[in-house]
């Protein structure tokens, strides 16, 4: 028998009033939704698993009119729904199943649970119940869940339920929720024995407490390291020790790396353990070199730095073409990256939350004195960077620019924030080659020998 036939069945063989749970009204649980809702009579209140209970009834009594009733049985749903005289549209009724999502993102203030948590035993229900749960709430809305409390029944209705204190219960729910307020109740059935229910009452956090990318333990060791994976690439593709380069460039286009080895001028590094490329060596101005091309974007970039950094590189260069925002640059030109907009999710990873994060690597006003040697217009300011872009706007390109972005890209604000917190020297040099009001030729760079140029002068830079 399925859970929702057991249900129906209940209330096939069982007028609402026989049944364990049942109290005339839901007093408890009436006074913490009006105090979840705020005194707003046109707040969203769902009832879970409200089922044939009379808490829509002192709801709509009360002048409430956004209320969703969700029960596994229909039958429930419509002893309820005749029973009581509502406004039109005042009551949605919805047979379904709560460990399953229904009803539509941020859409409920107050999720209201009397006796539906308690029997779910299985932890996948359980944490399917609080996802829907989290991704139905409004951020800043309420949760009020009530189950058996520590001296409650280990069976209800034929089925096995978990009882808990307020912690245990909490601790279901995770930091997503803030626990305001939880207390007991001594339940009287209606044969007269009784139950003892527990009430937390939870607030759901703001946006910057509930997001997966603001809610990271940045100062907890992760479980998966790139000496790990290096040593794995090593062991399965036979890869012989070596030193690398101290400095290495990250080449997002690749066609200047295609160019070099073409020419011979870059020949491979047997000794890089990457599964996902290819490192190239070439000697400039007397500094050898690492080229790897096309790790585009921030997390790619990132994954690589860090096995760059691993295995014992000093400085990345990052060579990235970009797009110009500021106006007052002329097309094409070099822009260093002072610092780079967090207008992506890589950075996150690794620096709290803000706006903007600077470049790690020192002497900036050197490399952009070196860059300027090879006859390009050079500017050092502050980039954008975008995970998508695809979804660059006119409003937003016009807003970075008054407040000074020069340029925008997708890999310096990644980079950075690695560079930050793994203490390693990064830079980002960015080849500004077209924009969306630029009449003339796009995307402009140059040529491979231009950008051969450039990887000099950083050399150059570099050797000091």
């Amino acid at each position: 028998m399925t859970l929702r036939e057991h249900w129906e069945s209940v209330y096939e063989t069982k007028a609402p009033d026989e049944v364990s749970w049942f109290q005339p009204h839901l007093e408890k649980s009436l006074e913490l939704v009006e105090r979840a809702a705020g005194g707003d009579r046109a707040a969203a209140i769902a009832d879970i698993g409200g089922g044939a209970s009379t808490l829509v009834d002192d709801l709509v009594a009360r002048g409430y009119g956004n209320l969703s009733v969700l029960d596994l049985s229909q039958r429930a749903l419509d002893l309820a729904r005749r029973r009581i005289f509502a406004p039109e549209g005042a009551v949605r009724w919805i047979r379904g199943d709560a460990t399953r999502d229904q009803f539509p993102a941020h859409s409920i203030d107050v999720w209201h649970d009397r006796a539906v948590f308690h029997f779910l035993t299985r932890e996948e229900d359980r944490r399917s119940y609080v996802r829907a749960a989290l991704r139905a709430l409004r951020p800043g809305g309420h949760i009020i869940v009530s189950t058996f409390g520590p001296e409650g029944p280990p069976r209800c209705s034929g089925l096995e339920t978990v009882r808990y204190d307020a912690d245990s219960l909490h601790g279901e729910f995770g930091a997503a929720f803030q626990l305001i307020e939880s207390t007991q109740e001594l339940h009287r059935t209606p044969w007269g024995s009784e139950q003892q229910f527990l009430y937390c009452l939870c607030k759901v956090g703001d946006a910057k407490d509930t997001l997966p990318l603001l809610r990271h333990a940045l100062e907890e060791a992760p479980a998966f390291t790139p000496e790990a994976l290096m040593e794995s690439v090593r062991t399965a593709r036979v890869v012989k020790s070596g030193v690398l380069p101290e400095l290495c460039f990250l080449e997002f286009d690749g066609d200047l790396t295609d160019w070099l080895v073409a020419q011979g001028k870059a020949k491979p590094v047997d000794s890089w353990a990457c599964f996902h490329t290819a490192m190239y060596e070439i000697e400039l101005a007397g500094v050898r070199c690492g080229v790897v091309a096309r790790t585009i974007g921030g997390p790619y970039a990132v994954l690589i730095a860090e096995q760059l950094a691993a295995a014992g590189v000093k400085r990345i260069v990052g060579i990235t073409s970009a797009g110009r925002i500021s106006p007052e640059l002329p097309l094409p030109c070099v822009v260093v990256a002072g610092s780079a907009v967090r207008d992506e999710g890589t950075s996150l990873h690794y620096l709290g939350a803000g706006r903007a994060v600077e470049c790690p690597a020192a002497s900036l006003a050197g490399l952009a004195s070196a860059l300027a040697a090879t006859g390009w217009p050079v500017r050092c300011g502050e980039v954008w960077t975008t995970d998508a872009p695809y979804r660059e706007t006119v409003s937003q390109l016009s807003q970075w620019a008054k407040e000074g972005v020069l340029a925008v890209e997708m890999q310096a604000a990644s980079l950075y924030a690695f560079g930050q917190a793994r203490g390693v020297e990064v830079a980002v040099v960015c080849m500004v080659s077209n924009a969306v009001d630029h009449e003339g030729e796009q995307f402009d760079t140059g040529g491979v020998e231009a950008g051969a140029g450039l990887l000099e002068a950083c050399a150059i830079w570099s050797r000091g």
